[in-house]
């Protein structure tokens, strides 16, 4: 066996603590906010990246889903004209697929929707891979790449505390642009509905009752079959896993 170190290994070793510094080389901000000539100028001609990329939009969203700051409402708002490039970001891709068939998405557009996704909701039986951003360079950090997967996926609500909720800036950033991210805003809807969070008082409670049609309406699309059978199906699963709250 060899005694060298791998490529990546070696990377690892570095250990570079000034990843997270937006000015570092390294940093995939670098890479993604902008595509302009910069980026090759930066990272040599083989590092082709930007926004619409999978590694950067996988990358942004975990980022922005974690803390929604400055460079996520930057990224939004610069990519707003990029309305031709695929979400290689999203986790339930049939979800996805049929919110963006009502409401055509720009790529920043999908980070909002992508960072809500990932932020509230889990699928427990999906595991991403965790892929080095740019594999020419040894140091750099990873992602999490879900494969945008097809199909109805198990799922459940996560992350959402009555008592921070409305200090949450993703979410209130979703209950403004709600057509984004609408195929995510109508699975936490149901959960509220079925009694399995609880909102009472809140910005979101407002919200959800206040579209209700819209969201029923969404229900259907999402789940070809109405609210309320959804909602049996879902207070059977929560009995089931004893996870109901009173």
């Amino acid at each position: 066996m060899s005694q060298y170190a791998t490529f990546a290994k070696f990377g690892g070793r570095i250990a570079n603590k000034n990843v997270s510094n937006p000015e570092n080389l390294t940093n995939p901000l670098t890479y993604c906010m902008v595509k302009t000539m910069d980026n090759a100028f930066l990272h040599g001609s083989q590092s082709n990246f930007g926004p619409e990329t999978y590694q950067c939009q996988n990358y942004m969203a975990d980022k922005c889903a974690n803390n929604w700051d400055g460079y996520c409402e930057q990224y939004v708002d610069t990519n707003m004209s990029l309305t031709y490039w695929p979400n290689n970001a999203s986790i339930s891709g049939e979800a996805y697929n049929k919110s963006n068939a009502v409401n055509h998405q720009s790529v920043g557009e999908q980070l909002l929707r992508n960072s809500l996704e990932r932020r509230f909701i889990e699928y427990p039986y999906v595991k991403p891979q965790l892929e080095p951003f740019d594999t020419n360079d040894a140091a750099s950090p990873y992602y999490k790449n879900y494969g945008n997967i097809c199909g109805p996926l198990k799922y459940s609500i996560k992350n959402i505390d009555r008592k921070t909720i409305d200090q949450d800036t993703l979410m209130n950033k979703a209950i403004a642009n709600p057509n984004v991210c609408i195929d995510v805003l109508a699975r936490i809807y149901l959960a509220y509905k079925s009694k399995s969070i609880e909102l009472r008082g809140t910005r979101l409670e407002q919200f959800f009752r206040q579209n209700t049609a819209l969201l029923e309406k969404w229900v259907i699309i999402l789940f070809n079959q109405p609210g309320l059978d959804i909602l049996r199906e879902n207070n059977r699963q929560c009995i089931l896993q004893q996870k109901c709250k009173n």
